[in-house]
């Protein structure tokens, strides 16, 4: 079967200015070589801190940015290959659910035209009633309700916001849902709300998602599938289960670490790491973690370790995933 997304070797470099005529413009590396797929139903959560190239995967994989080198393949469509009106065509079959319910949606739109304004686009031959019921069918199906349509975005509350944020990704049927951070800004409780949503949608629809996120409970929690990514590269990557049970690569060990837990006499014992994600401009020849790892060796600094299969189903980059 056809994975719904499939990324090889996915490249992603920035210029920066140059700093005078007589040296060449250095590049931002927020991608690097980053190889995934994921099958249809199923549910890949991408997560690290800030500045590991996160959001930057994810603007490759609904094509808002071409990549600098690799293929990002959607229903087995290179899409950087493809015409525009093909990509324009294919568009309907992944849709994105943006982080701030607030900015995402018109306040000067109706609810009702904010969810239909994909059909306008994509499905431009439907009728006027069709599309009225597919607006009120798709809200129905994210908790609000038919008479909400006609209200505008500041009359709902946040979480009803991303509900509708929601709906205007599911309004054209998508195989593929990409949702970027899409309940960092909402309150805890009402996290839990649209995090239910996703999962009833999934099980419902069968639809796929690439979640972006640095809250590694929210990842547990939707996902079948973890990537951890640090310096635009994955690694570490497995089954949710398996990752949160056994990490292998330091840098995941110190996020699970730091995840805050509700018993105080439940403390997981773990480094605290140093240090922030840095712009990575040069690639060395060494591991990338190298800098900040605890169990940093030479060998680390002298070779940067494969993304290798460690168990079944279980990918890790670190000279030590295997054990001591």
């Amino acid at each position: 079967m056809t994975a719904v997304v499939d990324i090889q070797g996915a490249v992603k470099h920035y210029r920066l200015p140059r700093e005078s005529l007589f040296h060449p413009a250095p590049s931002v590396h927020a991608v690097n070589g980053v190889s995934f797929a994921i099958a249809r139903g199923r549910s890949l959560g991408v997560v690290g801190e800030s500045g590991c190239g996160k959001s930057t995967l994810a603007r490759l994989v609904m094509a808002l940015e071409p990549p600098t080198a690799g293929t990002v393949k959607v229903l087995g469509h290179d899409l950087n290959a493809l015409a525009a009106d093909k990509l324009r065509e294919l568009r309907r079959h992944f849709q994105m659910v943006f982080q701030d319910p607030y900015g995402s949606l018109d306040p000067r739109h109706t609810v009702g035209r904010i969810v239909g304004e994909p059909l306008d686009g994509l499905e431009t031959r439907l009728a006027r009633d069709e599309r009225r019921a597919r607006i009120v069918a798709v809200l129905e199906s994210v908790g609000l309700r038919a008479a909400d349509a006609d209200k505008y975005p500041h009359e709902f509350s946040g979480g009803q916001r991303q509900r509708i944020a929601i709906a205007r990704a599911l309004i054209t049927r998508p195989a593929l849902i990409v949702a970027d951070e899409p309940v960092s800004a909402l309150d805890v409780s009402v996290q839990a709300q649209v995090l239910n949503l996703m999962r009833d949608l999934r099980d419902r629809y069968g639809v796929t998602y690439l979640l972006i996120s640095h809250d590694l409970g929210v990842v547990d929690y939707v996902c079948d599938d973890v990537a951890v990514m640090y310096l635009g590269r994955i690694v570490e990557q497995a089954p949710a289960k398996t990752l949160f049970a056994d990490p292998r690569h330091p840098y995941t060990k110190a996020l699970l670490d730091a995840v805050p837990r509700p018993d105080p006499t439940n403390r997981r014992q773990g480094t605290v790491l140093k240090g922030t994600v840095s712009v990575e401009t040069v690639t060395g020849r060494g591991c990338p973690f190298a800098d900040r790892c605890p169990r940093v060796e030479q060998r680390c600094r002298d070779a940067a370790p494969a993304l290798r299969t460690i168990a079944p189903d279980h990918l890790a980059a670190c000279h030590f995933a295997e054990g001591p």
